[in-house]
C-alpha cells in the first residue's frame, strides 16, 4: 500500500511539473489543404494573429505533424497566446526554429517576448536568428529553442514577432510553454525515485 501512495504521489508530481499550456503548438488548427494559406489575419485556434503570417501544410516539412507558420506574410508578422501564470513562477518556452528559404535575407530573425496584454509592451523578451542560406522546402534544418522568463502576473501572453523585412520570414512550430520546477519539487522527485528503487528492490 505504501508503496502504491509512493508511486502515486511521485506521479502526481512528474505530470505537474511536464504539464504544457499551450494549445495548438503545432498549429493544426484550422487544419488547411494544399501548399499553404497566406496571410492569415483570424484566429489560428486560441492564438491572436496580430499582423498577417502565412499557416504552412504541403509548401514545406514541418517540424512537428502537418503544419507550421512563416512568421511573414506580406511583410513581418506577430501572434500570441495566452496562458495562466504563478506570479513569480519561472517558465520555459520550447519551441522549433527554421526559415522559408526561398527569398532574402537568408537570416531570419524573430523575438520571442511576454506581455500582459497580447499587444502591449514586453515585460521580457530574447530575438533568435535563423541562418536559412543552407536549406530548402525539403531540408529545413528545423532547430530547438528554448527561453525562460518569471511571470509577473496571473495571465501571460506568449508572443512571436517576426523581426525579419519581406514576405519570407522565420518560420516556427512544436511551440510549448512550461513551468520549470522548483528546487524544492526536484529535491522531492529525486528522494522519490530513491525510496521507490529502495521499494522495489
Amino acid at each position: 500500500m505504501k508503496k502504491m501512495v509512493l508511486i502515486t504521489v511521485v506521479s502526481c508530481v512528474v505530470l505537474y511539473a511536464n504539464a504544457g499550456l499551450i494549445v495548438n503548438g503545432s498549429f493544426e488548427d484550422p487544419d488547411i489543404s494544399g501548399d499553404y494559406t497566406a496571410d492569415i489575419a483570424g484566429p489560428m485556434g486560441p492564438w491572436q494573429v496580430l499582423a498577417g503570417v502565412d499557416l504552412i501544410d504541403d509548401y514545406w516539412v514541418a517540424s512537428d505533424l502537418d503544419q507550421s507558420v512563416d512568421m511573414n506574410a506580406s511583410g513581418p508578422g506577430k501572434i500570441a497566446q495566452s496562458i495562466a501564470t504563478q506570479v513569480g513562477g519561472l517558465y520555459k518556452v520550447t519551441f522549433d526554429l527554421a526559415g522559408n528559404p526561398e527569398l532574402a535575407p537568408d537570416t531570419k530573425d524573430l523575438r520571442l517576448g511576454v506581455a500582459d496584454t497580447a499587444n502591449g509592451a514586453y515585460n521580457a523578451s530574447y530575438d533568435f536568428s535563423f541562418d536559412a542560406s543552407n536549406t530548402d522546402f525539403t531540408n529545413m534544418g528545423w532547430t530547438d529553442k528554448s527561453w525562460q522568463f518569471t511571470a509577473t502576473n496571473t495571465t501571460t501572453w506568449i508572443v512571436f514577432q517576426s523581426l525579419t523585412t519581406g514576405a519570407c520570414g522565420p518560420a516556427i512550430d512544436n511551440v510549448d510553454v512550461n513551468l520549470v520546477p522548483e528546487p524544492a519539487t526536484m529535491l522531492l522527485l529525486g528522494l522519490g525515485g530513491i525510496l521507490l528503487r529502495r521499494k522495489l528492490s
